[in-house]
């Protein structure tokens, strides 16, 4: 078995997908305390990656192929390939490719890594030297175990709880943000994300909740427990979170697409619980040590979902949930649903029951 001292870690995004590895990280670290650590990742995830504690060095790369046309994509290719030469300096001894695609191991043959290891994607790969199931069957955090496990690394089925470093200037700059909108230190704030289901590689309409029922869930919220719900996401998100804002009676700070990644990671460990779909914000707010309550339809809670016991999923009850198979990506059946039959499917009074257990539990923890 090869002892690694240089590796590079390859997961371009998305932002979900990247916590979800920091276990993995964590545990290589600790097996090798004096490897240096380069994680690979995409420049719409760069903000995250460089506050992973675990991570040494950041390797940016474009959003290579994301909704663009074939020409331009083979020019991505060509520039890819030029970038994956200039990594030769860097003197990698293991590559640890988390894409089940075998261009990127492509890119490790021709950066001058001898040992490439990979999942097996059914795909022809002469570059990798150890391919390793993916496992349908696993949660996606146990996966990238599988793949780290070939260095002689435990595997642990927790989130690291100093995984991603807040800084106490971000606490500062998000405590500021909110007391300008009337939201203090004793306030009871409850993050949400009612959009999401978008990335530069996919857009999955279908994982998002009636804004309607959200609209009413943040009425309940400060009805019962004189919640302050703030609203997070991108900017794609705005008009989801405009429709709420106009069908709520409730008290929301609409901070869709007004944050950068950064403030909003501030932002979600200041609060007491997280309520939203499956998307980057509810794995961020685990990693943070926040209560999260996630709503899932089409992707499978028990292999996604972040583990903890203050980590709560609501599974649609549909017959056809979940229909999402990661292996076919972009041609699964989720990503052509129109019916959204397993999303609405889930009540209101499940979600806000879920909640209400959750708040009741995160009012009690200390420093609350």
């Amino acid at each position: 078995m090869i002892i690694p001292q240089n590796v590079l870690f390859i997961k371009l995004g998305s932002l979900g997908d990247i916590v979800l590895t920091i276990p993995a990280l964590a545990m290589l670290r600790k097996t090798y305390p004096h490897a240096r650590l380069s994680f690979m990742v995409s420049d719409s995830c760069e903000a995250l990656v460089r506050r992973i504690r675990y991570v040494d060095e950041v390797i940016v790369t474009p959003d290579l192929g994301a909704g663009k046309s074939i020409s331009q994509r083979v020019s991505d290719g060509i520039t890819a390939l030029k970038f994956a030469y200039s990594l030769r300096e860097r003197k990698y001894d293991v590559a640890i490719n988390t894409l089940r695609n075998p261009v990127f191991a492509l890119m490790c043959y021709i950066a001058g890594i001898r040992e490439i290891i990979t999942f097996n994607s059914g795909q022809l790969d002469p570059f990798s030297t150890r391919r390793v199931p993916f496992d349908l069957n696993k949660h996606h955090m146990m996966r990238i175990f599988d793949l780290v496990e070939v260095l002689g690394v435990p595997k642990n089925s927790v989130l690291p709880p100093d995984g991603i470093e807040i800084l106490q200037e971000d606490i500062d700059r998000a405590t500021e943000l909110l007391r300008r909108e009337g939201i203090g230190a004793t306030s009871l704030v409850v993050c949400s994300s009612p959009g999401g289901g978008s990335n530069p590689w996919a857009e999955m309409p279908s994982k998002r909740w009636n804004s309607e029922r959200f609209a009413r869930l943040y009425e309940l919220l400060q009805r019962d427990f004189d919640a302050r719900t703030v609203l997070l996401g991108s900017k794609t998100d705005t008009g989801t979170a405009d429709k709420i804002l106009k069908e709520t009676k409730a008290k929301v700070l609409n901070l869709t697409g007004k944050t950068s990644l950064i403030e909003t990671m501030a932002i979600l460990k200041m609060s007491h619980l997280y309520i939203g779909n499956d998307s980057g914000p509810l794995f961020i707010a685990a990693a943070v040590g926040t209560p999260t309550l996630a709503i899932f339809g089409p992707t499978d809670a028990s292999v996604i979902n972040p583990p903890g016991r203050l980590n709560v999923a609501a599974q649609s009850p549909a017959d056809c949930s979940p229909c999402y198979n990661p292996l076919e990506g972009l041609e699964g059946r989720a990503y052509k649903c129109n019916s959204y039959k397993c999303m609405a499917e889930i009540s209101m009074e499940k979600v806000f029951q879920a909640a209400s257990e959750l708040l009741t539990q995160s009012k009690q923890r200390p420093g609350s």
